[in-house]
């Protein structure tokens, strides 16, 4: 067995090894696919775990069966990893060949957000370079494959949203396949540095895929060699990154409070596009349930100062409630607007219903944005029960008192997060003393704090090592 070595900074390194003679890796080898990048993209491959099939077999690194088509003798898996997508750290893409018996190319599928396809051009023919090698076209940052660039066009406004505001609003990706050994790392501390670091290569597609890459100019391995690696990887990226990014120097989140309600009328889809168009990396909102349990964005139990009606929003049926305040919105129509303008979502909940907040939990799945919102609230019951149904789903321990021993407070219901809602206490940026911000980070907490906000109040808790600042005027939370 010998070793190479991948490019990284120093405290990333970690030698890969590979076998030699191995005639499934020479194999991968000689059918190398060729992969086109964005002239732009700052991101290559880093290494390619293979596996090889011989007979109908599920994948070991990709949910689905691998089944031969007619014709074919073995099918080729290439499982590429990248360090970095432009939102997250790692990025495992994949593609299939499949050879007949006498080595020739038959078909080949690659992946797509999840899915995959088969590759085809627009007239059936199979993507091919001048030599016969595959030739695949890489996402803008995101790396997933197409055939054509059309395919990539259809989803230009995402990625590029990605490769812009996006980038590394993920931090640390966590997929089922890596569940048990990485979700654990995903602490706020990684998802800051992540932030950080990728932030800083932020950049705009071109969509001129001239950089051609030979997918053997990354070290092949066999897949249950990279499989072992890929953990140990992304914890010395973590480690290299908190060396690199002393506290005060971290990307801070920027929540704007119930949207950029200083613009807009709070809680209203109209405020929470406002706060994407002024820079927030996320939007506050208010979560409180109908009369028939339809979960809906408000502050207050009624709609009077909003919205003028004095009836409280519990006695109401949803119609009910939104003939009175047409600019009531529900969960489903917020997080909708999030996911289309960018947004993440710090969802407080106000009051809960029956069911333990099951129907918006139920929501934020139906549009895959578990991952894009952090639960708060200053009642820890709740927030235990809907950690108990969704322990994956990050949440947030709200306090309004200085001697409230927030460590402890987070530790009882799990949450990641400790809020210090501390706007009305005379001097509180400095109740941020050095011992507690020692004891909060210690125990690995993020930290997020209030609303009313200078430019120089916004200051001094970024110096400070905080994970989020909430403020109704957004433009406060720009650096």
């Amino acid at each position: 067995m010998g070793a190479r070595e991948i490019n990284a900074p120093p405290a990333a390194r970690e030698e890969l090894p590979t076998l030699a003679d191995d005639p499934d890796l020479a194999l991968a080898a000689r059918h190398a696919p060729r992969i086109r990048l964005d002239s732009r993209d700052p991101f290559p491959p880093d290494a390619v775990g293979i596996t090889v099939f011989r007979e109908d077999a599920p994948s070991p690194s990709f949910p689905r069966q691998i089944a031969l088509p007619t014709g074919a003798t073995a099918a080729i898996e290439y499982a590429i990893w990248w360090d970095w997508d432009i939102q997250h750290l790692y990025e495992l893409e994949h593609t299939w060949l499949y050879l007949d018996a006498d080595e020739r190319l038959i078909a080949a599928d690659a992946s797509w957000h999840g899915k995959w396809d088969p590759m085809r051009t627009e007239d059936g023919a199979l993507p091919l370079t001048d030599d016969g090698h595959l030739c695949l076209l890489s996402e803008p940052g995101k790396h997933a494959f197409a055939a054509t660039p059309a395919r990539l066009q259809e989803r230009r406004p995402h990625t590029d949203m990605s490769c812009g505001q996006r980038a590394g609003a993920m931090g640390l990706h966590v997929t089922p396949l890596f569940e048990t050994q990485l979700r654990p790392a995903r602490t706020p501390d990684a998802n800051q540095l992540i932030h950080t670091w990728l932030e800083r290569h932020r950049f705009a597609p071109s969509y001129e895929f001239t950089r051609e890459f030979a997918l053997d100019k990354a070290p092949f391995v066999p897949w249950t060699v990279m499989a072992t690696w890929i953990p140990r990887r992304v914890n010395s990226w973590v480690e290299y990154l908190a060396a690199k990014y002393p506290r005060g120097q971290r990307r801070v989140l920027r929540v704007g409070h119930r949207g950029a309600s200083a613009h807009e009328p709070e809680n209203t889809l109209e405020s929470f596009a406002k706060a994407a168009e002024l820079g927030c990396d996320m939007v506050e909102m208010d979560l409180r349930y109908t009369a028939d349990h339809v979960p809906v964005i408000l502050h207050d139990d009624s709609l009077r100062r909003t919205f003028g009606p004095s009836r409280p929003i519990v006695d109401l049926r949803w119609e009910e409630a939104r003939a009175l305040a047409p600019a009531l919105p529900s969960l489903e129509e917020a997080v909708a607007t999030c996911k289309r303008c960018g947004l993440g979502i710090y969802l407080e909940i106000k009051a809960i219903n029956h069911d333990a907040g099951a129907r918006a939990l139920e929501i934020l799945r139906q549009y895959d944005y578990l991952h894009a919102t952090i639960i708060a609230s200053f009642r820890v019951d709740w927030l235990a029960a809907i950690k108990r149904t969704c322990p994956e789903l990050p949440i947030s321990v709200l306090f309004s008192y200085a001697n409230v021993d927030a460590v402890a407070l987070a530790r009882a219901v799990g949450a990641e997060f400790a809020h210090a809602c501390w706007d009305t206490e005379p001097d509180n940026v400095a109740l941020m003393t050095e011992e507690w911000l020692d004891a909060v980070h210690g125990a690995g907490l993020g930290i997020i704090c209030w609303t009313q906000l200078n430019r120089e109040s916004a200051h001094q808790l970024r110096a400070k090592g905080v994970h989020a600042l909430t403020a109704d005027d957004p433009k406060l939370l720009l650096e």
